[in-house]
């Protein structure tokens, strides 16, 4: 019975401990004149963006379309790393109008989401060299068109 007990006790410390190292804000971070307390993995991967590390980039760009979004999530790093990407990745150029949609690190401008939608569409249909493109199909290339109707009706 002690036996069960103690690794029963042993479980919950190391579950304790492994999710404040994970999550607990311990550093600060200073983006655009805000301060912001992260965790430690948070900072490093935030450190590694800041040096160029695109895989880093991606990472705080794609938190924003994750269900249950980290508490620590900073809008204005992620519009600041999707404008940076947008010019090599049409999905990331298509997530830069919906942050314009929806206001995110940014003031809110419809306008600007549905001109975002229509680059990108023109660049779907005549890619410039380099360019990524998510999905080639007749389903993707409508979902750009109806995004720049929907943005557009929001005027």
């Amino acid at each position: 019975m002690q036996l069960i007990i103690l690794i029963i006790v042993v479980v919950v410390l190391v579950f304790f401990i492994s999710r404040n190292r994970e999550g607990k804000p311990t550093k600060t971070v200073e983006f655009n004149g805000k301060t912001y307390l992260v965790s430690d993995k948070r900072f490093n991967l935030i450190q590694r963006a800041q040096q160029g590390d695109e895989k880093a980039q991606y990472e705080i760009i794609t938190e924003y379309y994750e269900v249950g979004r980290s508490k620590q999530f900073i809008a204005e790093l992620c519009f600041f790393y999707t404008e940076k990407l947008a010019e090599k990745d049409l999905g990331v150029l298509t997530e830069l109008g919906d942050l314009y949609f929806d206001g995110v690190g940014t003031p809110r401008d419809t306008a600007k989401a549905a001109e975002i939608f229509r680059k990108a569409l023109e660049l779907y249909d005549n890619p410039t060299p380099g360019l990524y493109i998510p999905e080639k199909s007749k389903e993707y290339r409508k979902l750009l068109q109806d995004t720049i109707e929907q943005y557009e009706a929001e005027r």
